[in-house]
């Protein structure tokens, strides 16, 4: 499958959703859990109204918070579906030497100019949402970020995601960050973004 043809599907699918179609449509593939269960096997990505582009991601919390969630129940997996107004410009990670991810441009959910998030907490890790898991929507620092400055051939999640989406390459992730302060610069901090999360299940054949 083209771009072409692949930005006709997903506005067709936005369209029979009754999904606005805005300036920038930010997007994830959520696909099943692999053999190993950390392993990056997801999509991200975004479409204008003459452009998509897709990368390489995580939608899922890697291995690590799942088995020991850090002072929760259980770890945060964000919701399939649409989340409106889900992120706006802001800064994830940190400068400590200690925290694995520098501190970087991203998109946040912020609670001045963001939607709360929602998704479930797998209480009784077992990698699915089922009758042991609990709906969950508040602001829980779930963000869009990248993995770090040097993660281009990274094949596990390890402790990238806590529930946050997460693109692999730096660069890709520049790029989308890039184009959605671009399109809503006039906007600044204030500008926000939805976001479609996908099943696989959903998408064509050769659409990644």
């Amino acid at each position: 499958m083209d771009d072409v043809s692949r930005l006709s599907w997903i506005k067709g699918y936005y369209s029979s959703m009754n999904y606005p179609i805005k300036e920038f449509n930010l997007f994830g593939i959520r696909f099943p859990r692999a053999a190993n269960k950390d392993k990056i096997n997801d999509f991200l990505g975004y479409f204008t109204d003459d452009e998509i582009f897709i990368t390489v991601g995580t939608t899922k919390p890697g291995v690590d918070f799942v088995n020991k969630p850090e002072g929760v129940a259980g770890v945060f997996t964000l919701m399939e579906g649409r989340h409106e107004r889900i992120w706006s410009p802001g800064f994830h990670g940190s400068d400590k030497p200690e925290s694995g991810l520098k501190r970087h441009a991203a998109l946040v959910n912020n609670s001045r100019y963001c939607k709360c998030t929602k998704g479930w907490r797998d209480i009784n890790k077992n990698y699915v949402y089922d009758d042991g898991d609990i709906v969950v929507c508040d602001y829980f620092a779930v963000n869009f970020h990248c993995m770090g400055q040097v993660e281009e051939n990274r094949s596990d999640i390890r402790r990238m995601s806590a529930g946050c989406q997460v693109v692999r390459s730096k660069k890709d992730f520049e790029k989308i960050i890039a184009k959605f302060k671009n399109i809503y610069k006039s906007l600044g901090n204030a500008a926000t973004t939805d976001y479609v999360l996908f099943k696989s299940t959903e998408i064509p054949d050769g659409f990644v």
